[in-house]
């Protein structure tokens, strides 16, 4: 380890001081203090006033998350934390027990504010040669020290390091260097300029990285494999063209066999599920055959593996992979569905909305697939349980699926009748619009296969006031509000007719509701031709 060693206390004398013979004796630790690092053999790498360097507390990484895709950049994050240093520790043992601090500390030399002598330019050309040292340890220096420019939070400089030539160097390293480490730091460097803009990935992508980084998805050291995972999950996240060039190169593989490996790191899942749902993302999708290997791996992952994570970027990826046709009957037959109605009673809305996703694509399916969520007993109670949970994007999933299953069968509609639907949805009318819209169309569906019982059904749970309601909403489609109506009158004079009826029993509640105002306003509006005939039959005085 690099050892540090307290400098002169004069900070202009320590910036200066580059003898490795010269010895430093520990000096009282006040404002202007300097930390200085040596290489073992006693070259002096930098040194930092303590008034610039006396806040800092390390930890050691940053991941920063993006749900649902997109890119990573791994940083290394510096905290402030005066109350952790006091006047009476030892300031030397203080920052070699800091996890990596060595790499924190060096990051102040290799960004150029901190040497006013030299450019960004002429210090990053500097650092590219030394990644073509034949001395391993220069190499891992400069890697490292690409590394952390990439790493900044606030200002990575990315095209820099490009135009200083560095990527074709990286690339080497990472794919040949002298050892594991010298690789691991080259991969982080590449990954992180992966995630800027199309153009600078386009210059990882460009110096062949990509059929690089599927190697190394396999390697056993599983650092160096969690590296190139994110590698390629940048790439992949970047845009439809580089995804499917990964695909191409077999990049989907390795990740569904990281999947596999025994006892693999909680980091490493979380990495590789990740990447699988960039694979499986995007406007054009991917071809199906390409990514359809990944559903049976990636529902036997949400019965194996707690971490909330993994589990959400898992339900991400299915819930991508079942907007193709292809990939509905496997999801079904892998048996998402049972997992589903577990997953439903996950108090995380971050959870619950690719599940739903993927359910309600699965309910939208054909007959038989629709037929597997509503005839799912405990599934079908949680969705119904779901229209009333707090969260909007919830609501209006669960709304959605249930709608889904509501333009099938009437066999489909019972179930989701006999789970005691009907009132939950009713309830959503009353919700704002984004759900309302979905609870409208779930009545509206009735239209296509309902019995008119079913339909009574929906009346008796009052829904046709809050239907009226949501005819003249402005951000509601009046079409499925007019579809509801419109079966709910033709259900009325089917069960007139059959019971003998004096009249449609559904023609009061409707003109309690003021719905006679909406005949008015669209009174040129042929769609809604049936109710108003049935409605002139009973109200011989109503204004139609």
């Amino acid at each position: 380890m690099v050892p540090v060693e307290p400098g002169p206390r004069d900070a202009e004398e320590a910036i200066r001081a580059r003898n490795p013979g010269e010895e430093v004796k520990p000096g009282p630790r006040d404002a202007e203090e300097a930390i200085r690092v040596r290489t073992t053999s006693g070259e002096v790498l930098l040194s930092i006033p303590w008034s610039k360097a006396k806040d800092l507390m390390v930890a050691r990484l940053k991941k920063e998350v993006a749900g649902a895709g997109g890119k990573r950049r791994e940083e290394v994050k510096l905290v402030c934390g005066t109350s952790a240093l006091r006047n009476s520790e030892p300031l030397a043992p203080l920052l070699q027990q800091a996890a990596g601090v060595l790499e924190v500390l060096a990051v102040f030399q290799a960004f150029p504010e901190y040497d006013e002598s030299r450019d960004a330019g002429e210090q990053l050309l500097a650092l590219r040669g030394l990644l073509l040292d034949t001395d391993e340890d220069r190499q891992l220096m400069a890697a490292r020290k690409f590394k952390l420019v990439l790493s900044s939070e606030t200002s990575p400089r990315i095209q820099e390091v490009i135009d200083a030539g560095a990527v074709p160097c990286l690339v080497e390293l990472a794919g040949s260097g002298p050892s594991t480490q010298v690789q691991h730091e080259a991969l982080w460097a590449l990954t992180n300029i992966a995630a800027g803009s199309a153009d600078q990935t386009a210059a990882v992508v460009d110096e062949g990285a990509v059929e690089l980084l599927v190697g190394k998805v396999s390697a056993e050291n599983l650092d160096l494999a969690e590296q190139a995972a994110w590698g390629l999950g940048n790439i992949a996240g970047d845009n439809e063209q580089f995804r499917d060039r990964v695909l191409e190169a077999g990049g989907l593989a390795p990740m569904l066999e990281s999947l596999g490996r025994e006892d693999p790191p909680v980091a490493l899942l979380r990495t590789v599920v990740w990447v699988i749902t960039n694979l499986c993302r995007g406007n054009p999708p991917p071809d199906a055959a390409a990514v359809l290997p990944a559903v049976q791996p990636l529902v036997n992952i949400l019965g194996t593996v707690t971490d909330q994570a993994v589990v959400q970027d898992a339900c991400w990826s299915l819930s991508y992979l079942c907007q193709l046709d292809e990939c509905i009957e496997p999801t079904i037959r892998a048996g998402f569905v049972a997992r589903a109605s577990e997953l439903l009673g996950h108090s995380s809305p971050s959870t619950l909305e690719p599940v739903l996703k993927t359910i309600g694509a699965i309910a939208a399916g054909g007959e038989a697939q629709t037929w597997a969520v509503a005839s799912d007993e405990p599934c079908l109670g949680r969705l119904v349980s779901l229209t009333c949970h707090a969260k909007r994007i919830v609501k209006q999933q669960a709304c959605l699926v249930l709608s889904n299953i509501m333009a099938g069968t009437c066999d489909q509609i019972q179930a989701v009748v006999a789970a005691g639907a009907l009132p939950h949805l009713v309830n959503a009318l009353d919700s704002d619009a984004i759900v309302a819209k979905e609870a409208v169309r779930a009545f509206a569906n009735l239209e296509k296969s309902a019995l008119p019982e079913q339909f009574e059904a929906a009346v008796d749970a009052c829904c046709i006031a809050p239907l009226v309601k949501m005819a003249a909403h402005p951000n509601v489609p009046w079409e499925l509000s007019g579809r509801a109506l419109t079966g709910i009158m033709r259900a009325g004079s089917k069960l007139k007719a059959d019971r003998g009826l004096g009249g449609n029993p559904f023609v009061r509640p409707f003109v309690e509701a003021g719905g006679v105002q909406i005949l008015e306003d669209r009174e040129d509006d042929a769609s809604l031709d049936i109710v108003r005939a049935e409605v002139r039959a009973v109200v011989a005085d109503a204004a139609v």
